[in-house]
C-alpha cells in the first residue's frame, strides 16, 4: 500500500545509494504465495525509500512448469534485475510450487551481484527453511509438486540442507552480508 508514508516510527541516518540489496524468495509449494509475495513488495518498498539497489529474484524446483530459466535442475525467476524499477505487478509473473532449491537461488543471486559495483552487498533470503532439492542435482527418489519434504529421501534433504550452508558460507566468504 503506498499510500501509507509512514512505514517507519522513528528515522536513523544511514549512508544511502551505496549498497545492492538482493531478495532471494522460495517460491516453491511450501511457501505461502501471497505472504512471501508481500515480504518481497514490502522490502522493495524500503530499499526504494533508501535509495539502495535492489534485485529481487525467486526459485523453486518445477521441471513441468514454465518458470523463469533453468539453472540446473532449479527454476529462477528473476523478478527485478539490476537498475530496473521495481513494480508489484512484476510479482504476478511467478506461481508458488514445487520442491525447494535453496543452494541454487542464492547462489544464483551472488552470479547477479557479483558485478554490481556497490561498496555493500546484501542477500537477503525469504524461505520456510526446509531445502529439499540438492545444489544442481537430482533428488534420490523423485518428488511431485504436491509433495512435501517428508516423502523426499532423507539424503535428498540432507544434500540440500549441506549445500545450502555450504552456498551461505561462500557467499559470506566473497563478501557478501
Amino acid at each position: 500500500d503506498k499510500s501509507n508514508s509512514k512505514l517507519f516510527q522513528r528515522k536513523a541516518q544511514t549512508a544511502k545509494g551505496d549498497r545492492a540489496i538482493g531478495i532471494s524468495v522460495d517460491f516453491s509449494g511450501s511457501m505461502p504465495g501471497f505472504s512471501t509475495k508481500g515480504a518481497m513488495a514490502a522490502t522493495a518498498r524500503a530499499i526504494e525509500i533508501i535509495g539502495d539497489d535492489f534485485i529481487g529474484q525467486c526459485w523453486a524446483d518445477r521441471s513441468d512448469d514454465e518458470f523463469g530459466y533453468s539453472q540446473g535442475n532449479a527454476n529462477i525467476g528473476l523478478i527485478t534485475g539490476p537498475d530496473e524499477e521495481f513494480k508489484h505487478e512484476q510479482l504476478s509473473v511467478y506461481g508458488c510450487g514445487g520442491t525447494t532449491p535453496t543452494a541454487d537461488g542464492i547462489h544464483n543471486m551472488t552470479q547477479i551481484m557479483d558485478d554490481m559495483s556497490a561498496r555493500e552487498k546484501v542477500i537477503i533470503v525469504i524461505t520456510d527453511g526446509k531445502p529439499n532439492r540438492p545444489f544442481g542435482g537430482e533428488v534420490s527418489g523423485e518428488a511431485s509438486e504436491e509433495e512435501s519434504e517428508e516423502e523426499l529421501s532423507d539424503e535428498s534433504v540432507a544434500d540440500a540442507i549441506e549445500d545450502a550452508k555450504r552456498v551461505v558460507h561462500e557467499a559470506r566468504n566473497d563478501g557478501y552480508k
